[in-house]
């Protein structure tokens, strides 16, 4: 060990002596906080093979034991404080060619100072089980010889570490920013800080968010005017009354616009106004949320300053008490004389209900239960009708408008507008992932990341979800939704489809088959278990007569018919839509940037689709000769002048979900050579994959850049982007996307409230328009 560090450490441990040191470097600091974090691990002041890997997290256990064995140099089964400090210290701080030798040691299996093809193998298995990445033994051979080959120079079957450098000096930066996991296992930790406001309030997230803010303001300045209003109309009663009537007027206004909040057939109609591009009609959810909160603020101060009053009252004559007064009719208050206490009650018990069924948590795990308990907002607003003698001047508009929108969803009007539709296909995907097709009917006419509202009566009879619309309006006769299992209804439609039988659910449509059955004692109850499948063949059955197979052949047919990942059905459903998103301007927009992440590529996947429909339709051939060119003059051209498209998924499989319409859009391109830049560019990323420069992922990436550059397409998807390793460095990312001067910028954003502020925050840096996916 060099004098430097053996001084550190001394300082470290007369420290924790109880000897006063003074801290000179970060190197110091750096130590201590090792020292903590080896103490968590060790016994005994060692730190074995067993709580080395435990240390690592890592998912297999073959690199831990490479750099357990590198870091104990002493070779006595154990890796002392010193040993840990050492090591890391030359990775934290060595020179790129002594991390070159620790990398060259890792790869060298046998230490016979020599890299075979043996040893390279293991190495790049044991990366894609780091990152969890599924490779058959033939993929690893490849990968294996693709990058054996770029390394052994001299064709000599081993490659020495003069080769494995100059291999990876073809890489600039790679060497210089390796890293390795012992390394960000021992990073000092940020303290953390209290939230910082200061964001809110710069010029920056004021010209972002300018529509919001107004409305908020004006939101404020009418709760103060209405407060004020009161304040002044009761100016002579007491300081109790003067505060129930403050809140009683602003829950005038708030139980109002909390029902227009949520009128999404009239959202959806002023979004395509002039008015409604200006308003923040994307958060009228959030929006929701918010004022429910403060309805229950203001319920809350209302009944206090009541009570209150009563007390006053009660004070005031021996002749009412205070129950007498709160509990019966003797108040002058109300529409109908005296009823305003006994109501208001009841009206704060259902709100109460209201709010405790939309809790998060409640939500998530029984929907069914939230949404039944939600019409309890119809008795909610006719008891308060009859509370306050005012309210119904306020409801009266807006309880119009939400009693048309619920006559307009009910299912005879929507077969009216739509007619009979029903799921034709479904197909069971990679993260279970289920894709319906839906007939769609020709007068469901939609825009590009669109969602509508899904009903399927075998699921559940009552229950509406959203969910957004995955196909390009340009496909005419189909719908397509691609369903994540998350939560219980989701549940139940994967469940349903595994299990679903299509030749009984094909037959389950004649409604005279459904009168045999029921006359020979098969009930309908049964008939959905047939539909359903059983995973178990009938068995010790007689062979019919006749020469027909016996039972156990036909429950063996049928089993692989349930079994089937795609199938062809025939299932009812209802639609309610189509509704507006903020991905609608994406087409609109010069530069759109379209971010996505797991499922929430379903918006995006739409308006790629559409765009491969507009290039196609572009699209002019030379009558002499094969050349393909673009005709500007159609009308199909559209405002959109360059898309990036980022999708960041979890495994190589979820691309399967959309990798054809890829395929299509990189085909379409491909062919016109009039193009002097890609209309739309793709950034695929893959959080699973260890970084290339990671040490535990930089073997196996090297073999994928070399293959991807022989064959001109990805590993994994088969396209010609190349699929990145590990998250996006969205400041450096969007700042790539910024320079490329294609007019106005904006960023369409769906997936997880993590990664979204993440990106929200690059974008204020770089001045770009932020618009969230929100249902």
């Amino acid at each position: 060990m060099n004098k430097y560090l053996k001084d550190k450490i001394m300082k470290i441990e007369e420290k924790s002596d109880g000897v006063t040191v003074q801290v000179e470097s970060e190197d110091d600091e750096w130590i201590d906080w090792i020292k903590k974090e080896f103490e968590k691990f060790a016994d005994n002041g060692k730190l074995s093979a067993e709580n080395f890997e435990k240390s690592l997290a890592l998912n297999k256990s073959f690199f831990a034991t490479r750099f357990f064995g590198l870091f104990d140099a002493d070779e006595n089964g154990n890796v002392d404080i010193i040993e840990l400090i050492e090591g890391l210290y030359l990775l934290k701080n060595g020179t790129p060619t002594q991390k070159l030798m620790f990398l060259f040691n890792v790869f060298d299996t046998d230490g016979n100072g020599s890299i075979c093809k043996v040893d390279l193998k293991t190495v790049l298995q044991s990366c894609t089980e780091e990152s969890s990445l599924h490779l058959c033994d033939e993929d690893i051979d490849e990968l294996t010889t693709v990058l054996f080959e770029e390394a052994d120079i001299d064709n000599s079957g081993q490659i020495l570490f003069d080769d494995f450098q100059t291999a990876l000096e073809k890489h600039p930066g790679l060497i210089n920013n390796l890293t390795f996991s012992v390394t960000q296992w021992c990073n000092i930790p940020k303290k953390r800080r209290f939230l910082q406001f200061s964001r809110y309030w710069s010029m920056v997230y004021l010209r972002h968010n300018t529509s919001k803010i107004v409305l908020v303001l004006v939101y404020i300045a009418i709760s103060i005017a209405l407060g004020g209003y009161a304040a002044l109309k009761n100016i002579d009663s007491n300081r109790f009354l003067i505060t129930a009537k403050i809140c009683g007027k602003n829950l005038n206004f708030n139980c109002t616009l909390v029902l227009v909040l949520m009128l999404r057939q009239t959202i959806n109609f002023v979004r395509s106004t002039t008015i409604g591009r200006r308003l923040p009609l994307d958060k009228h959810v959030l929006f929701h949320k918010y004022v429910v909160i403060m309805i229950v603020l203001y319920t809350t101060v209302h009944t206090i300053g009541q009570v209150g009053n009563a007390y006053v009252v009660s004070s005031l004559s021996t002749e009412l008490p205070v129950g007498t007064i709160l509990l019966t009719d003797v108040s002058q208050y109300g529409l109908l004389n005296g009823s305003a206490y006994i109501t208001g009650w009841v009206a704060a018990s259902i709100l109460m209900i209201i709010v405790t069924f939309s809790l998060p948590c409640i939500r998530s795990r029984l929907y069914e239960l939230f949404f039944t308990v939600h019409f309890l907002c119809v008795p909610f607003w006719i008891v308060l009708i009859f509370h306050c003698q005012d309210f119904w001047k306020w409801i009266l508009v807006p309880g119009c408008l939400f009693l048309i929108e619920q006559i307009y969803r009910l299912k005879w009007i929507k077969q009216i507008r739509y007619g009979v539709t029903h799921i034709q296909r479904a197909t069971l995907l990679h993260g279970s992932v289920t894709h319906l097709e839906i007939s769609r009917p020709r007068t469901f006419d939609f825009k590009p990341g669109d969602y509508l509202y899904l009903q399927i009566p075998e699921i559940s009879p009552y229950e509406f979800h959203p969910f957004t619309i995955s196909s390009a309006p340009e496909m005419k006769d189909v719908l397509w939704l691609h369903i994540r299992k998350r939560g219980n209804w989701t549940n139940a439609l994967y469940k349903f489809i595994s299990k679903y039988d299509p030749d009984v659910g094909h037959r389950r449509s004649f409604s005279w088959l459904e009168m045999i059955k029921s006359i020979t004692g098969r009930t309908r109850s049964n008939i959905k278990e047939t539909a359903k499948g059983s995973d178990e063949p009938v068995k010790n059955q007689k062979q019919r007569r006749g020469g027909l197979p016996n039972i156990d052949e036909v429950g063996l047919v049928k089993q692989r018919r349930i079994q089937m990942k795609s199938k062809n059905i025939q299932i009812r459903c209802f639609l309610d839509g189509p509704f507006g998103s903020p991905s609608r301007e994406a087409l609109n927009t010069d530069h759109s940037i379209l971010i996505a992440a797991g499922i929430g590529v379903t918006p995006m996947a739409s308006i790629i689709q559409s765009l491969v429909h507009t290039l196609r339709e572009r699209k002019q051939k030379c009558p002499n000769c094969s050349h393909c060119y673009y005709n500007d003059t159609k009308e199909t051209l559209q405002r959109v002048k360059k898309v990036d498209f980022i999708w960041v998924n979890r495994d190589q499989r979820c691309f399967e979900w959309f990798t054809h319409v890829l395929k299509e859009l990189e085909t379409e391109q491909a062919l016109l050579s009039s193009m002097e830049d890609n209309l739309v560019d793709l950034h695929l990323f893959m959080t699973s994959a260890v970084k290339k420069s990671n040490m535990e992922g930089v073997g196996l990436h090297l073999a994928l850049d070399l293959a991807h550059r022989r064959e001109s397409k990805d590993f994994f998807t088969g396209l010609e982007a190349r699929t990145q390793p590990g998250r996006p460095d969205w400041d450096k990312l969007l700042s790539e996307i910024v320079s490329k001067r294609k007019g106005k910028k904006k960023v369409f954003f769906c997936g997880p409230k993590p990664m979204s502020e993440s990106v929200k925050q690059v974008c204020e840096k770089y001045l770009i328009p932020f618009a969230k996916e929100n249902f």
